[in-house]
């Protein structure tokens, strides 16, 4: 293996051998550096790993505990399963509506930045690309606490496994500050997002931009139906004009649509985990609840109280139906 040393500023043309001479950049990355963790996997409500988990969890519980159980519900001699409509179908507009609407969330809004700034993938790769040139394989590895040239280290690791053996040790922990593979394993990653070869490592290489504009087309493309939806049906009520331009495969919403976007979505995010080294889990459902199949086998009302729910029914009906019964002065005389 090659010894990292020297750490010559050149300067190429094109975007294979773009570099960085801004010595005094990794103040300005660590700035940038937190606002995107932040805004990626921080604490916020509206972090882009916050709304992710939402997306994935709900779509799961309306996969595996609504709609998959629709599978053993009863079957009707006329057709059809033994199901409330009013409940299901009210339950598969929210969720479609929901998750569509999140989908948007995540793909909408230009900046982190100001009062109308936003936790979005977009957003967050827009200013990602902006400041690319911050993202130096030197910042990166520094960011991460990790030496640059770790070949001392692997050094001081082979002998101190060779005096263990020596010694007879069969087995033993390896002391963590001799553990060269982390910043190893970062720059195999920083080549590939380079197009470099290890012999031609530079601490001034920078990612290409074209792997954020590539993150970019792979989003537009799994999520801009999704997004084209939600403008139309979701988010405003388009006129018959305004709708006019669609044809039936941008009205026809499927579930598969819904999760061929999520998927994509998952799929950035982890890279961008990866870029940031968040340690990302990939565990997108996360810990499941203890009771999350409690009750399933159990009807919400018994039979015997049914006449009850009619009661309650009318009682709302006439006091929706009395929201008509407005008074004009109201309205003349403000």
């Amino acid at each position: 293996m090659r010894k990292i040393s020297g750490r010559d500023r050149s300067v190429c043309v094109g975007d294979m051998a773009m570099t960085s001479t801004n010595s005094n950049s990794f103040e300005k990355f660590s700035e940038k550096h937190k606002q995107w963790c932040e805004c990626l996997s921080g604490k916020d409500i509206h972090s882009i790993s916050n709304q992710v988990y939402d997306l994935t969890w709900g779509a799961a519980v309306w996969w595996i505990l609504i709609n998959e159980p629709r599978r053993y519900a009863e079957q009707l001699p006329e057709g059809g399963v033994a199901i409330n409509p009013a409940i299901h179908n009210l339950i598969d507009r929210w969720f479609f509506e929901s998750q569509m609407a999140a989908i948007r969330r995540l793909i909408t809004g230009y900046s982190l930045e100001g009062g109308k700034g936003v936790f979005s993938l977009t957003a967050l790769l827009k200013d990602i690309k902006d400041n690319v040139h911050l993202l130096t394989r030197e910042n990166i590895l520094r960011a991460g606490d990790l030496p640059y040239d770790y070949e001392p280290i692997r050094e001081k690791h082979d002998e101190f496994i060779c005096n263990s053996v020596r010694e007879g040790k069969k087995s033993g922990r390896i002391p963590r500050e001799l553990d060269w593979s982390a910043s190893a394993d970062r720059h195999a990653f920083l080549d590939r997002l380079r197009g470099v070869t290890e012999t031609s490592r530079n601490p001034d290489d920078i990612i290409r931009p074209a792997i954020i504009q590539n993150m970019e087309s792979h989003l537009n493309k799994a999520c801009e139906k999704v997004g084209r939806y939600v403008n139309k049906f979701v988010a405003h009520a388009a006129t018959p004009e305004s709708r006019a331009g669609l044809d039936q495969e941008a009205t026809n919403m499927t579930f598969e649509c819904l999760q061929n976007a999520c998927r994509t979505i998952c799929e950035v995010m982890s890279f961008l985990e990866d870029l940031l080294d968040k340690c990302a889990t990939r565990s997108f459902l996360g810990m499941p609840l203890a009771a999350h199949f409690a009750y399933l086998d159990r009807p919400m009302i018994e039979s015997k109280n049914l006449s009850l729910l009619q009661t309650a029914w009318d009682e709302y009906a006439k006091k929706i139906d009395a929201w008509g019964n407005y008074r004009i002065e109201e309205f003349v005389n403000p």
